[in-house]
């Protein structure tokens, strides 16, 4: 048993009957403290079923177009050309200076071919991908 107050305080009028809620009412989470509760209703993104909901369409979303981006980025890709690889000098002169052998700087010699593609693929892609296509083609 607890033991008693001598001089138990008179209780005023307005002060807190109860404790800070911590637990969502739109969601039901419970979060460790009342300010980590209001942050949380502060948020821009919204909680309950609703919302969630739509940030789950968003993500959906999001994750197609990606992956659609991505998809025609590597059909870009394909369509690229070889081109031989040029040297800058001081690169040609260290090799000179490091190897003597005949044989090796006629090896050195042989173009060296690399698959180029445009830089701007990725650019490209994206704009492609976020085209409404149905407006475009009209498949009557």
């Amino acid at each position: 048993m607890a033991p008693a107050l001598r001089h138990p305080r008179k209780k005023k009028p307005g002060r807190p009957k109860t404790r800070k809620t911590t637990t969502c009412w739109r969601c039901h989470l419970k979060l460790s403290t009342s300010k980590k509760l209001k942050q949380h209703l502060l948020r821009k993104t919204g909680c309950g079923p609703k919302a969630v909901a739509l940030q789950k369409e968003r993500r959906k979303f999001a994750s197609r177009l990606t992956s659609k981006v991505y998809s025609i980025k590597r059909e870009l890709d394909k369509v690229g050309w070889w081109e031989a690889e040029a040297k800058s000098e001081d690169e040609d002169e260290e090799t000179k200076d490091d190897c003597e052998d005949e044989d090796m700087e006629d090896a050195e010699r042989v173009p060296v071919n690399v698959w180029v593609t445009a830089p701007d693929n990725l650019k490209r892609a994206k704009a492609l991908a976020r085209v409404d296509w149905s407006t475009i083609v009209d498949l009557r």
